[in-house]
């Protein structure tokens, strides 16, 4: 045998490892985004079947339209159109942000919008979007 694949022998089956090893890393990174990509997809599934079988002897969508029409009717007559204008003020200063989350996600759950309630149920879970500011400086709401 030739003295320098004495030499190169074992060094490029150390190479041929290291790739090697590096080809199963890559995989199973793959192999996991995949998993991930179904569990999240699963879960999404199950949501929408979720409230679709409690929309069926739910009244709450029914329940948040009436209540959201109210203030809307209300402004077409003529003596309660200033309580209406003082309650819509009142809304925008002096109740917390926190409760109008609330009621949003309320209503966004009742009427089975998921992807308005993903958003808040990632920052309950602390997940927050690339590039989204989570502090309170950058709420116009909290600079009152």
């Amino acid at each position: 045998m030739n003295p320098l694949m004495n030499i190169l022998g074992p060094a490029l089956g150390i190479v041929g490892d290291w790739f090697e090893g590096r080809r199963r890393l890559a995989q199973a990174r793959v192999e996991s985004e995949v998993a991930i990509e179904t569990a999240r997809a699963t879960a999404d599934i199950d949501w929408d079947n979720i409230q679709a079988q409690n929309a069926r002897s739910s009244w709450a969508d029914e329940w948040f339209t009436i209540l959201l029409s109210l203030p809307f009717i209300a402004a077409f007559f003529r003596p309660l159109q200033d309580d209406v204008a003082r309650g819509f003020e009142v809304i925008s200063t002096s109740v917390p942000d926190w409760y109008i989350a609330a009621f949003a996600l309320a209503i966004s759950a009742a009427f089975g919008y998921r992807e308005f309630v993903r958003p808040f149920m990632n920052r309950l879970n602390g997940v927050t979007p690339q590039g989204t500011p989570t502090n309170d400086e950058t709420n116009p709401r909290r600079s009152r």
